[in-house]
């Protein structure tokens, strides 16, 4: 207010509470911050016409438009020829524009790629409920569609591939529970598949061995695959598995289920269980037998051996482990067996297996004499080896040496002497005749071999008495005159292999020449076998 002379005098002011719409503003200047740094696309249009009014930064990185090119235009520009268009619908409703929540469309951008949104749209109101926009949220989930596509095909492709699968599958969430069996397993357990989901792994025949729950919690924890052998116990019986446990893990990484692919090894337990117990026994055989076995590499060394073998040539397996075997024969024998055991291992094919008598030197400079026999074997990736089995007969040579020189001066002294030495198998047939004690009626006394003794003394009763005892297990013995001559013959059991051709039971005679008598058999006292 002024005085006449127009100075003021007095103020009058009015105030009004703007506390709430200084509020509003802010509320409204944050909301507007959130819309425009929202990563989902935010549109908005006119009631009148639905023409683009706002577009915030997400639509632009979405759309790849920029604000100034679409405000003021229609939002059909950024739809597909072939979409539906059900928000077209909603916006030319007017004020009856209804809201819609995650409406799953398509949108093309700029660049004409087709990207999947979904969509919501709802009306703005004034503070009169007036509508003065539709708004718009677009978020792209074109890479969720395309992991949505992948899981189901995914998800198709394990159930055809389990259907046929004739390994165990089955799928079990954290807490254990089966949520999917194959086939396979259904079989397998004389059950429906359909039994399977909802029910514990203790309740499928499971043993909770502690490696079982290791290999599963493991393979949760971790997210890696893991595996067990496992004993189930089935209506057939109990059977083993080789189950790998195969974590299914979310776009997080974390496991959210367990698949157990199981292959039955039953029949494969078995074959190792048989293999360990014939490895057991031919380990048993090998280091127990009196047989020396050996086994040789292409270069002619010892790669196995057993103690028989070493023992030949006085030493241990270990000493010889590695080393040639050349050096251990005789120098007549080294340089042809080094080449025929590289002749043999050289042909095309394993040749028969050679058998072979062989000087070899022991440790104290003892030649000894074995029987030995080779035969090639033909190895995985073309190893060619060889095994040989020697036996010392040294021995044996020597006892066969001095049972020869035996033979032969027993034979030099019946056929030098007056005596004849035969032998009668139980039919009575003479089987073997030596000596020099008569010339049995002009003939030899081998002449007699194959005759019946029956026969040869049907003229003397006496003969045939001793003959007869004899044959009963009795010794006997009886004067026998032929050709002009008596001889004292006795009659023992023999069961002699070597002095009776043949072998078996049999009866020894020996006819010793005497004078010009004649006497009667005489049984002799008990039974023998042998001479």
């Amino acid at each position: 207010m002024t005085d006449p002379a127009g100075e003021g005098v007095r103020f009058a002011g009015v105030s009004h509470d703007i506390t709430e719409r200084l509020r509003a503003e802010g509320e409204l200047a944050r909301l507007a911050a959130i819309v425009e740094s929202s990563q989902d696309g935010i549109v908005s249009v006119t009631p009148d016409g639905g023409l683009i009014d706002s577009w915030n930064r997400g639509a632009e990185r979405m759309y790849g438009y920029t604000r100034e090119e679409v405000l003021g235009k229609a939002p059909w520009f950024l739809e597909p020829p072939e979409n539906n268009a059900v928000e077209r619908l909603v916006v030319e409703g007017g004020s009856e524009w209804p809201e819609v929540d995650g409406l799953e469309t398509q949108r093309v951008t700029r660049d004409g790629q087709v990207i999947d949104v979904s969509l919501s749209l709802f009306p703005v109101r004034d503070a009169t409920g007036r509508v003065i926009s539709l708004a718009g949220i677009g978020r792209d989930i074109t890479e969720k569609k395309r992991a949505q596509a992948a899981l189901r095909r995914r998800e198709q492709e394990f159930k055809a591939l389990a259907a046929h699968s004739p390994d165990v599958i089955l799928r079990f969430d954290l807490q254990g529970v089966c949520r999917y069996a194959n086939p396979a397993a259904a079989l397998l357990a004389s059950r429906d598949a359909a039994w399977f989901p909802g029910r514990d792994a203790n309740d499928l025949g499971f043993r909770a061995e502690p490696e079982l729950r290791t290999a599963v919690q493991e393979a949760v924890a971790g997210g890696v695959e893991r595996s067990a052998d496992v004993r189930v116990e089935l209506p057939g019986g109990a059977r083993w598995f080789d189950v790998r446990f195969v974590p299914e893990l979310d776009e997080s990484g974390e496991a959210e289920s367990v698949l157990l692919i199981g292959r039955d090894i039953t029949g494969r337990r078995r074959a190792e269980q048989a293999l360990r117990e014939s490895e057991e026994m031919l380990a048993m055989t090998y280091g127990s037998t009196p047989v020396g076995i050996a086994v040789l590499d292409a270069e002619g060394r010892f790669l196995r051996l057993n103690r028989a073998a070493a023992s030949i040539v006085g030493r241990e397996p270990a000493e010889l482990a590695g080393q040639p075997f050349a050096p251990l024969l005789a120098p007549e024998h080294a340089a042809r067996m080094t080449a025929e055991y590289l002749e043999m291992l050289e042909a095309d094919e394993p040749p028969a297996p050679v058998s072979e008598t062989w000087t070899v030197l022991h440790r104290d400079g003892e030649e000894r004499l074995v029987a030995a026999t080779w035969a090639r074997f033909d190895g995985p990736g073309g190893a060619r080896y060889s095994v040989i089995t020697v036996t010392d007969i040294t021995e044996q040579r020597r006892a066969e040496e001095a049972l020869g020189r035996a033979e032969g001066l027993l034979h030099e002294a019946v056929t030098s002497g007056p005596v004849v030495l035969f032998s009668i198998d139980t039919a009575g047939t003479v089987t073997m005749a030596e000596g020099g004690a008569y010339d049995n009626r002009g003939g030899r006394p081998a002449d007699t071999v194959g005759r019946s003794a029956w026969d040869m003394y049907r003229d003397t009763e006496e003969g045939l008495a001793a003959l007869r005892a004899a044959l009963g297990g009795e010794r006997s013995a009886f004067e026998w005159h032929v050709n002009g001559r008596w001889y004292d013959v006795h009659f023992a059991t023999a069961p002699g292999r070597r002095l009776l051709p043949g072998g078996g039971r049999g009866y020894l005679g020996r006819a010793v020449r005497g004078g010009a008598r004649r006497g009667r058999a005489v049984p002799l006292r008990g039974r023998e076998r042998g001479v």
